[in-house]
């Protein structure tokens, strides 16, 4: 038995060493560069990292952006997740009883968005969103005659603009809530809807009280997926936006970004993406009793 342990520890071990050089090594090493700051030294002519403690993190909660970026982020993300929650699950079931070729081939379509990356969705949608020239302007003014100073101004007005954000995000990410639901239903057990037939249930009832209820596991796994990568968004917003107008649409790793890149502070850009980590983890830690308690209930007999 222990030879054959040590076997199955011999295949898993390539992932394990992959993991721990592509996630854990940096995450240690940044949480260990939150701590120092560059300093020039006459003597080296060069810069050199110099220990400071917990000065970056007494100087992020002092930045101004702080809270426009925190709050920024966190309200796109809970709108479009939702969005893409509710919007996931309503094709799901669309298109869950369909067997026509038609729809099969919609199926594989419909996840095409998914499979783009995400900075190239963000450069393409510039040209859906720009002012005179882009796709939805361009309608708008030709079918509607809207005129062109009445016109969204999606990437310079700030309400425009973060809808604008927000919409690239729904539309990209929708099929994935929507493969993985699809999923879900298919693999639930036909005796239990059909017994709720039997009884006399309606279709929304049978919706509300048994499909549903068996699809909440999955539904916080998504959930908690999609809600830690919107946390990160930053693709969408800098090929669209750059942030603007002005800084309103900047997200937090946005930040991250300019702080490490455009004014070479990795002191405080460490501590920021360690606060950042500590989040997501926090996330995590929340979310994952409600799934396990979940799954305990679906496993019931």
């Amino acid at each position: 038995m222990a030879r054959r342990d040590s076997q199955g520890w011999l295949f898993v071990l390539p992932a394990v060493i992959w993991l721990l050089a592509v996630n854990v090594g940096p995450a240690v090493y940044m949480v260990g560069h939150s701590f120092f700051a560059p300093r020039y030294s006459e003597e080296r002519g060069a810069s050199v990292r110099r220990w400071v403690g917990l000065e970056n993190y007494r100087r992020f909660f002092a930045e101004d952006q702080l809270v426009h970026s925190i709050w920024f982020t966190v309200g796109v993300a809970v709108v479009s997740v939702a969005a893409e929650l509710a919007l996931g699950l309503l094709f799901a079931v669309m298109a869950w009883r369909a067997t026509a070729f038609g729809i099969r081939l919609w199926r594989g379509l419909f996840a095409v968005p998914m499979l783009m990356a995400p900075v190239a969705v963000a450069y393409l949608a510039t040209t859906v969103f720009a002012h005179e020239v882009g796709v939805i302007n361009g309608l708008l003014h030709r079918l509607l005659g809207v005129p062109f100073e009445s016109l969204p101004r999606w990437r310079s007005d700030r309400f425009w603009a973060t809808l604008a954000v927000i919409l690239v995000e729904v539309w990209q990410w929708t099929p994935f809530c929507f493969i993985v639901f699809l999923a879900a239903l298919a693999a639930q057990p036909e005796d239990l809807r059909e017994a709720a037939l039997v009884d006399g249930a309606g279709e929304w009832q049978v919706f509300w009280h048994v499909t549903l209820p068996c699809l909440r596991p999955v539904l916080l796994t998504v959930l908690l997926l999609r809600l830690i990568e919107a946390l990160k968004l930053f693709d969408v917003p800098y090929g669209l936006t750059r942030g603007g107008p002005g800084t309103w649409t900047q997200t937090y790793s946005m930040w991250i970004k300019e702080v490490a890149f455009t004014r070479y502070d990795m002191g405080l850009a460490s501590a920021m993406s360690t606060m950042l980590l500590l989040a997501l983890t926090a996330l995590g830690i929340a979310v994952l009793p409600l799934l396990r308690k979940q799954l305990a209930i679906s496993e019931e007999p």
